[in-house]
């Protein structure tokens, strides 16, 4: 009987990608300043290995998110270049990124939870 990898091939280069990225914005690589507060948040890879969407947050307004998209629109060749480099593949994916809003709504959430805890006045610890 024939056991099948719990994860396609697309999945693992796209962890890895993840981690690349990370690694480069951590590392100072990534030198542009307007994306100090940018995260990546998840890769998503087509089949062939051809295509990457590279979703990334930050907490700050719709121009901080326009200029984050810029700067990493602009710095894409340098990290496709890199990416192939490291990960030595037959082709490297072509990189778009995209705003991922959940970091931010996390925020929101738990920004609203917090005040709902400061605004209840019978609180009580003896139930």
């Amino acid at each position: 009987m024939h056991k099948t990898a719990p994860f396609k091939r697309a999945d693992r280069v796209a962890g890895e990608i993840l981690r690349l990225l990370g690694e480069m914005l951590i590392g100072g690589e990534i030198k542009d300043p307007r994306l100090q507060k940018v995260s990546f948040t998840h890769v998503k890879l087509s089949d062939d290995l051809r295509n990457a969407r590279v979703f990334f947050s930050l907490i700050g307004d719709e121009k901080e998110q326009q200029q984050a998209t810029k700067a990493l629109m602009r710095c894409g060749g340098f990290l496709k270049k890199e990416i192939g480099h490291r990960l030595q593949l037959r082709y490297t994916p072509e990189l778009r990124f995209q705003f991922d809003p959940s970091l931010e709504h996390g925020a929101h959430i738990d920004d609203l939870l917090q005040h709902i805890h400061h605004d209840d006045p019978e609180e009580t610890d003896d139930d």
